[in-house]
This record gives structure tokens, sequence and C-alpha cells, in this order.
């Protein structure tokens, strides 16, 4: 089931859809094609140099990028875990809230990844809390300092590189919650 949190029982549908395993499936491969042509025609043609002005890279680059983020995130949640949710009949499928309406980042964080979001506030925030006896503020930052650690090793093994790019990024919410 698509779930990090292990429940003794979940909410069960009596049947599974064929054609709705299907739509989630063609709709997976589908935006997989379009992720691939805005990355090859809009991404990977432009080849910033040293001399190239950051800004201007930014710019080019900033609304394909975004187009690809929405869509893999709309693979994710939307494709891959209803599909997996329809052929085992789980019938949970609050996977994200509505996190474009996120007033702070604090928020957003708790609404953009539901499973992940459950799974870190029971199992790490929570069981840090209980087990080491620590202050919120602390078992914030270690939960935070965790997932952003795992971030880095799925993208460390992906690209087989380690930038701690993505791991700057999500530290950096931690002063940006405090801000907001």
């Amino acid at each position: 089931v698509p779930t990090l949190v292990y429940e003794l029982s979940y909410p069960r549908l009596k049947t599974i859809r064929p054609l709705y395993v299907l739509e989630k499936t063609l709709a997976t491969f589908g935006t997989f094609l379009v992720i691939y042509v805005i990355t090859e025609h809009w991404i990977m043609p432009f080849t910033p140099t040293a001399d190239t002005p950051l800004l201007r890279t930014f710019l080019q680059l900033a609304v394909p990028m975004m187009i690809n983020y929405l869509l893999i995130f709309y693979i994710m949640f939307e494709c891959i875990c209803n599909g997996f949710a329809e052929l085992t009949r789980f019938a949970d499928r609050e996977f994200y809230l509505d996190w474009w309406n996120a007033t702070s980042m604090d928020v957003f964080s708790r609404k953009w990844n539901k499973p992940v979001h459950s799974f870190l506030l029971r199992h790490v925030y929570a069981s840090t809390i209980a087990a080491w006896g620590v202050s919120r503020s602390m078992a914030m930052f270690l939960t935070f300092l965790l997932s952003s650690l795992v971030h880095e090793l799925v993208m460390a093994i992906v690209s087989g590189k380690i930038r701690f790019y993505l791991f700057a990024a999500q530290m950096v919410q931690l002063p940006l919650i405090v801000l907001s």
C-alpha cells in the first residue's frame, strides 16, 4: 500500500478498477514523455558557460524546471501512488494537501507530501522527543537533518555525485520556518 506508516487496519475498496489502473499507467508514461520533451528542447540545449550571468541562467531555466517539477509531482502523487493504491485496494488517497495555498514554509512542509510527513512525524520527531527527551525545536532540527541527508543520499545514488545542493536547500527551510 502507498503509505510509510504502519497501521493495524486501512480503509479498503471492494474491487480494483482496471480502467483506472490503465489510466494512471498511461498518464505516467505520457507525462514522462512530456518531461523528456521539455528537458530535450528547453533545458539541455541551454548550457551556460563560465561567463554567462547567473541571472540569465536562472531566468532561462526557471520556467521549464518548474514545469518539470510540477509534472514529477503529478507522476509521483497522482499517477504512481493512486495506481498502487488502486492495485492494493487502498482507499485513503490523501497523498498531499493543498500545498499551493501554504502561507508559510512550515505549512508547506506538512502539506506537500503526506506519507513522508506522517512517517517523519511519528518515527523521527515524536520518537526523538519521547526517547531522548529533547526539545521540540531540537526534534524538528533532527527531523529536517535526517530528511535532508536521506534526500541527498537518494540524489547521490541517482546522479553518482555528492553535491549537497538538495541538502542545503532543505536545511535552509528551518530559518525560513522561523522567519515566517
